[in-house]
């Protein structure tokens, strides 16, 4: 039996049973690195078995890069880490497009350019006091230490 380009069809399901069986042998051999690389990058089980599967699957559906690629694992890791980066944009874009999102409060300007005035008046150790205090979060003590001041 011969297809419409006169190939014969056993040749070519031979051919493709070949490739697939190449295929499947290179994903076999770095399986288990591929599944520990999958759960390091996703950060748990379920999600790196997920992401395992979706890599496999990705791979399957194009043999044609891995079996003619010089460095099958880099090209395997590398599919996993673009499914990874894919299935992330895909969770940020649904929580962003979700109705069930909470409106976030809008911020009254007015607080911020009173504390900007309130910054031009003060010297440059007092603003930077207040900015490490108040803003980024440390603690006396600690502005104290960077800035070479006592606490008082």
């Amino acid at each position: 039996m011969k297809d419409e380009y006169g190939n014969s069809c056993i040749a070519m399901l031979c051919l493709a049973e070949g490739i697939q069986f190449m295929i499947n042998q290179i994903i076999e051999a770095y399986r288990v690195e591929l599944k520990k690389y999958c759960y390091t990058l996703a950060g748990t089980p379920w999600d790196g078995n997920d992401l395992y599967q979706n890599a496999v699957v990705k791979l399957l559906k194009n043999p044609n890069p891995i079996e003619t690629h010089p460095n099958p694992k880099g090209y395997m890791f590398k599919t996993a880490t673009n499914v990874w980066r894919d299935t992330l944009r895909k969770s940020k874009w649904e929580e962003i497009t979700s109705e069930d999102a909470i409106e976030l409060p809008i911020l009254d300007n007015s607080l911020l350019e009173t504390i900007e005035v309130l910054l031009t008046y003060l010297s440059f150790k007092q603003s930077s006091t207040f900015l490490l205090v108040e803003y980024y979060g440390f603690s006396m003590v600690e502005v104290a230490e960077m800035l070479n001041m006592t606490e008082g």
